[in-house]
């Protein structure tokens, strides 16, 4: 995508900002005037259109693109500058100058006189505010930097706004005070609800200067990678939604900057997408999103919570005052705008819901569908209930306590017959006191995860003592965060326990206390412990780790399973690969494919005397239709969608289930209402006479 492209998706001011070449983080004061514009009743509005999958999607993109394209036409028009959308609002500034206010009040009226949508007339409320203002780029992670303008327009624009009903155009006191006497209004409030403006000169169309620098970094990742598609898609995801509200202690410069930074920092760590940053009189709010096209992750709400949790650590740190909300929900996804300025934007109840959230008390809050999604991976306490807008019953509140190791998938494993039968000769040898290295390499989706819960399972089966170590993409930097499962399993985090696993070994006994490192034992460090550092220290963690596993071993048949080990840290790798030397533990790891230093790594795992490596292909087609049923909740599926899946999904377990799921959302096919007389109500899909949502 062009320069040119790009720059759309830029305020004008922040490309006037950019070409000046101020020092970053930057920052100075501005007077002018602010509009507000809102959309009222979107949030059913696209309710309604999701019921209708794709097709809903293309005309809820288009209503948007007619409606903002409109609203930007008329504040260019007016000289002003489209500053800043959030979902159903447009902000748009005029700098300050002579007939600042005048010209946002006189685009605000030209906004409401322009003609509805005969089929979707779209209501709208309009709030103008004037002042001085501050404007301040900040944050630079992966050279993201966003431009954030607050202060007195912004907050009377706000203000201003909550006075407002649909059709009118509201002023704050100041900005009224500013227009001349050919005014006519009434009184609502604080504010004034403007009825009539007469104006003697026509405004000039604001140029901004070329910025001159690559633009790309400032911009969404999505934006950047689906723009040179041509086109954006017009689409409903299933995303989860992060707003965080630097409640106070963020006003000056540089704290604002450290504030931004850490966000950033934290959802560039989980593989979020910083996605926007705005002010109004309820302080400066940051969002962030997960599972945008191209960033998508089967455990996005899990990393929204991650990403919170540490934002919110960091920040009570730098003095900072914040709030969080987090909900899960489907989206619509898409770009709107106008010829010149362009938003890619997120709408639905979903985003009303997290920033309601963010204001339901402090620290982080989600909703019951992140809190669902990530039920094995993070421990909650009860938030209460709230009411939220576009939800008709109280919503119930979550406080996540604590993030815990990954779980694997459950489920019933289709197919993979040889590599279970090979299991089961590994435990049979196991039984006997010969251990074993069993290596599985897939990627993403391929179906590991599944194989391994199965492994597990036949492994408890025969009684054999099962130690599960998850690797995680969200504690990929998080030292020795791999084995605190196996270490809790064996322990419970009993300092007892711990100690008689150790036995009569002086020196592990010794290092006993760097189990701290690992997982808690409330074990004082000693003088021997504290005076081991760096490089030392991690070897004598990973003799200590390797001298547990070697006694569990010895005890009774012991499994150590280590699932997505390309997430592993650099630690809990050194210590697994001397866990595979232990004589009579049975290992079973699983990685995607490698590259880089893991590579090595998982090359001498490989190449170690009796060790195996098997790489998962896909699935035969049979297999592959039962997994997709089993995804739809039906006994089996029609000939013409097994024949689709064969052709489409080539046996990939995931894609299968995917382009399944697919066929029934908002594509050809739908589920029936199986009813036979003695038999409970079961389902099967078929054609539908339409194409539908299920």
């Amino acid at each position: 995508m062009g320069q040119e492209q790009l720059s759309k998706y830029l305020s004008g001011f922040h490309r006037q900002w950019l070409s000046e070449g101020r020092a970053r983080p930057a920052g100075e004061p501005l007077a002018g005037a602010i509009l507000l514009v809102d959309i009222v009743g979107l949030t059913a509005i696209t309710q309604r259109l999701d019921e209708g999958g794709m097709r809903g999607a293309e005309r809820l993109g288009e209503l948007l693109e007619h409606a903002i394209g409109r609203i930007v036409d008329v504040v260019e028009a007016h000289g002003g500058d489209a500053l800043a959308f959030a979902g159903d609002s447009v902000v748009a500034l005029w700098p300050g100058g002579p007939g600042d206010v005048k010209w946002a009040a006189q685009a605000a009226l030209a906004i409401q006189a322009l003609p509805p949508d005969p089929q979707e007339p779209m209501r709208l409320r309009c709030a103008v505010g004037a002042g001085e203002l501050t404007t301040r780029e900040v944050g630079g992670v992966d050279g993201r930097w966003m431009l954030v303008v607050s202060g007195e327009a912004i907050d009377e624009a706000a203000a201003a706004d909550r006075d407002a009903q649909a059709g009118d155009v509201v002023v704050g006191p100041q900005a009224w005070q500013r227009l001349s006497g050919a005014t006519r209004g009434e009184r609502r409030g604080a504010a004034t609800v403007l009825l009539g403006l007469e104006v003697e000169e026509d405004p000039t169309a604001l140029s901004w200067a070329d910025p001159g620098v690559d633009l790309r970094p400032l911009v969404p990742r999505v934006v950047r990678d689906r723009a040179d598609l041509g086109a954006f898609l017009a689409e409903f995801r299933r995303l989860t939604v992060l707003f965080v509200s630097l409640r106070s202690g963020a006003d000056s410069l540089d704290a604002l900057q450290s504030a931004v930074e850490a966000c950033q920092t934290a959802v560039q760590h989980t593989e979020g997408e910083t996605y926007n940053l705005v002010s109004d009189d309820k302080g400066t709010t940051f969002l962030a999103v997960w599972g945008l096209p191209g960033s998508s992750h089967e455990d996005d709400p899990a990393r929204a919570l991650a990403a919170a949790m540490r934002i919110e650590g960091h920040l009570a740190v730098g003095g900072v005052e914040s709030a969080a909300g987090i909900a899960t929900g489907r989206l619509f996804c898409g770009s709107y705008g106008n010829a010149t300025r362009r938003h890619y934007t997120i709408v639905g109840p979903t985003v009303n819901l997290a920033a309601r959230l963010m204001t339901a008390g402090d620290g982080v809050r989600c909703d019951d569908a992140t809190r669902k999604a990530a039920a094995d991976r993070a421990v909650f306490g009860d938030g209460g209930q709230i009411e939220a807008k576009g939800f008709g019953e109280p919503v119930a509140v979550h406080r996540p306590l604590a993030l815990n190791a990954k779980v694997r998938a459950g489920g019933e494993l289709v197919g993979r017959q040889a590599e279970r039968e090979a299991w089961a000769a590994d435990l049979d040898a196991l039984a006997e006191g010969r251990g074993a290295v069993r290596l599985v390499v897939g990627e993403a989706g391929i179906g590991k995860s599944q194989l391994f819960r199965a492994l597990v399972d036949a492994a408890e089966l025969r009684s054999a003592r099962v130690l599960e170590g998850a690797a995680d993409s969200i504690g990929a930097s998080t030292s020795w965060l791999m084995w605190a499962g196996p270490i809790q399993a064996l322990t419970g985090g009993d300092s007892e326990r711990l100690l008689a696993l150790l036995g009569d070994d002086e020196r592990l006994l010794a290092w006993a206390p760097l189990i701290q490192d690992v997982l808690d034992h409330g074990i004082e460090p000693t003088e021997t412990t504290a005076a081991i550092t760096g490089p030392s220290r991690g070897h004598a963690t990973t003799e200590l780790l390797v001298g547990l596993l070697r006694s569990a071993a010895a005890q009774k048949p012991t499994v150590l399973v280590v699932d997505d080990v390309h997430w592993l840290d650099t630690a809990s790798w050194e210590a697994l690969e001397a866990a595979a030397h232990v004589e009579g533990l049975l290992l079973l790891v699983g990685t995607r494919p490698l590259d880089g230093p893991a590579a090595h790594r998982w090359a001498r795992l490989r190449e170690l005397p009796g060790a195996d490596e098997r790489k998962l292909d896909s699935l035969p087609p049979a297999d592959a239709a039962v997994l997709a049923a089993r995804k739809l909740g039906v006994d089996a599926l029609p000939e013409e969608a097994v024949a689709l899946l064969t052709e489409r999904a080539d046996g990939h377990p995931l894609y299968a289930q995917e382009l399944a799921w697919a066929l029934v959302e908002g594509g050809p096919w739908c589920w029936r209402t199986v009813r036979r007389p003695g038999v409970a109500r079961r389902w099967r899909i078929s054609r539908c006479p339409t194409p539908c949502r299920g």
